[in-house]
């Protein structure tokens, strides 16, 4: 539900204010930075304690996987920094 929140407020940040990157930006770090934040404390915490190597492994095939989904199906391109 994330990703697919996300990927719909960047297409339409995209779309709404065209070229605009840093107006992008810092509306939408204002709007998920916190909740992005809290999500990747939370990762960091389970990851410093999992030893559950096939888990990890999977985790990194969905993500990879959602990458590939949002690059190819709604053209984002996680990774990149367009500055």
């Amino acid at each position: 539900m994330l990703v697919d929140s996300i990927t719909n407020e960047w297409k339409f940040y995209n779309e709404f204010f065209g070229d605009e990157v840093s107006k992008k930006r810092d509306i939408f770090g204002s709007i998920f930075g916190t909740t992005i934040a809290l999500f990747l404390e939370n990762v960091d915490t389970f990851l410093a304690t999992c030893y559950d190597t096939i888990g990890l492994l999977l985790m990194m095939m969905v993500t990879q996987k959602n990458r590939d989904t949002m690059s190819k199906i709604r053209g984002i391109n996680i990774g990149t920094n367009p500055r």
